[in-house]
């Protein structure tokens, strides 16, 4: 009923704070009369939800409180293992680099140990972010390679799109903007299109990007009308901005500046942008 009530309370309100009273009260109850386990179990779903919902800092604070509590290291159960795994993410996403390696290795031994295989395979995906955010590309490249197969046959679409995001990021951080491209491009060729997969137009987007980069304006404006076109059709406001934004780089690098400019203040003046966007 918590994650439940959470989800549900989550989407309707923008109380941060009613919500953390929420969960602080049922962590002291948990404390005083539930089990480790079951402690443990709140934990990792809390850190979860607070990371689903990019709330880093108090995903963090999470973290510390478990590990300042009982650390899950302490006391081996599938339950440590599961939280283990959910502060690895965290500390990943936070880019605090020794104690991700820490837990992430712990976590995967545990796992392993208590054949959890469908967290194993998150454990997989924090690993590559880890590798990643590291400069560790050959062995992301390498970890992508076993687990990409294992991902298909289980068709978790938005970890095939993470997978070929960060696929796609190694590549143009190593320079080489085609093996970028063939990489979106082989996807499509590989996957049916499906106009209403919110991570299609993600990689639509993200292929976009490198047509800007490669400075093929025609291409880009191809694909922007598309995306555009789907992301205002399926209201995904987020990605509908991002292609306005590379409309305008597309005008921009067109010299036609004052188109340019006018979409973006009207991009500004009509949605909520975040601060990257901006």
């Amino acid at each position: 009923n918590f994650y439940k009530n959470t989800r549900e309370f989550s989407a309707q309100t923008s109380d941060l704070n009613q919500l953390e009273n929420e969960q602080q009260k049922l962590i002291e109850d948990v404390k005083c009369n539930g089990s480790l386990a079951q402690l443990y179990n709140l934990y990792s779903f809390i850190i979860h939800h607070r990371l689903d919902n990019y709330e880093y800092v108090e995903a963090l604070n999470k973290a510390k409180e478990i590990i300042s509590y009982r650390n899950p290291k302490e006391m081996i159960l599938p339950e440590s293992a599961l939280v283990m795994n959910a502060i690895a993410r965290c500390y990943v996403i936070n880019n605090i680099d020794i104690d991700s390696y820490s837990y992430l290795e712990l976590s995967k031994k545990y796992l392993s140990k208590f054949k959890l295989e469908e967290e194993l395979m998150y454990n997989d995906i924090h690993w590559m972010k880890y590798f990643f955010h590291s400069g560790k590309f050959n062995e992301a490249l390498e970890l992508i390679s076993d687990i990409e197969s294992k991902f298909k046959r289980s068709n978790k679409q938005y970890f095939l799109f993470y997978i070929l995001f960060i696929r796609t990021k190694i590549f143009i951080e190593q320079g080489d903007l085609k093996k970028a491209i063939n990489s979106i491009e082989q996807y499509f060729s590989t996957n049916q299109y499906e106009e209403n997969n919110k991570f299609h137009c993600k990689i639509i987007s993200l292929l976009t990007t490198f047509y800007i980069l490669k400075q093929d304006f025609s291409s880009s404006l191809k694909l922007i009308q598309k995306g555009l076109y789907v992301s205002h059709k399926y209201k995904w406001i987020g990605l509908h901005i991002d292609f306005q934004l590379m409309k305008a780089e597309v005008l921009l690098g067109s010299n036609n500046t004052f188109e340019a400019l006018d979409l973006i203040k009207g991009s500004i003046d009509n949605y909520a942008l975040t601060v990257n966007q901006i």
